[in-house]
Parts: structure tokens; sequence; C-alpha cells
């Protein structure tokens, strides 16, 4: 197991990248969707390649669905095209986390909606798979508690 941290926005986008093209069978991501930080030419690549290899994708929108899609409309065009792998939801008060095939995350501190986080953890490789389970458990819970979105 590897850790590391992320405490600008773009050594958090150098992470999230490389986090993505790990990706070989799922992404489950928690996140408020900042245009700023998501409509990057290459956060958006980098989601887009990972999105079309992988088998699921479940993103969990922190706040309002809505206004994300006026924001950051190439992402749920994508969605669109990949309807049947791709799933979204929207809640309140979550953690931003990615979490790459159960075995590799990004999970940061807790900020206000609309800015980016610079307070990250970034793990690879996570060994023994109990601490993986951990958090596939509480996004599974919050996932079952969120508000289905069509994109």
């Amino acid at each position: 197991m590897k850790t590391e941290e992320a405490r600008t926005p773009e050594t958090t986008k150098e992470k999230i990248i490389a986090l993505l093209q790990l990706a070989k069978n799922y992404v489950w991501m928690s996140s408020g969707l900042n245009s700023e930080f998501y409509n990057d030419p290459n956060v958006k690549e980098a989601m887009s390649d990972a999105f079309r290899r992988v088998k699921q994708v479940k993103i969990l929108i922190e706040g309002n669905a809505e206004e994300r899609k006026n924001e950051m409309g190439w992402f749920f065009e994508e969605a669109k095209g990949l309807k049947e792998k791709l799933r979204i939801r929207q809640c309140n008060r979550v953690p931003h986390w990615l979490i790459i095939d159960g075995k590799h995350f990004r999970l940061e501190r807790p900020h206000p909606t609309g800015v980016v986080g610079v307070d990250n953890l970034v793990v690879y490789n996570v060994d023994p798979p109990v601490i993986s389970e951990i958090l596939r458990r509480k996004f599974d819970k919050w996932w079952g508690m969120a508000i289905p979105v069509d994109p």
C-alpha cells in the first residue's frame, strides 16, 4: 500500500488523473463536480477514457445536479452515451471520494461546495481488503439514500 498527499489544485489534478488511469473495473466518485476543476481538458480526457474502459461508473453529486448540467454539459452528454454503465445520483453533505476498483482511493477533507478542495489523501493498492470494504460499504450507504439523476 502506498499513500500520498495532495495539497494544491495542481497536485490534486495529477493524482486524480493518475487514479483514473488505473481504473479497470469500476469508478465510484462522490463530488461537488466543481466545474473549474472538472472542465479542465486533462481531467475531462482522463474521466472520459476511464468511463469508456470500465464496466461500472457511479457518480454521486453533492448538491444540485441540475446546476451541474449547465456548468458541465460534456459530463452529462457522456453519461447519456454510457447510460447502461454510468449512473448518477445526487445527495447532500458527503465527503468527496474517488474509489477505483476497490483498491485505489482519493479521500478529501470536507470543504465548502463550489471551491477546489486541496487536502487529499491518495492511497494505492489498499491491502488488507478490510480497509477497502469499509469505504465501499460507506459509499454504498450514501448511494442508497441518494436521488437518481437522469442525464
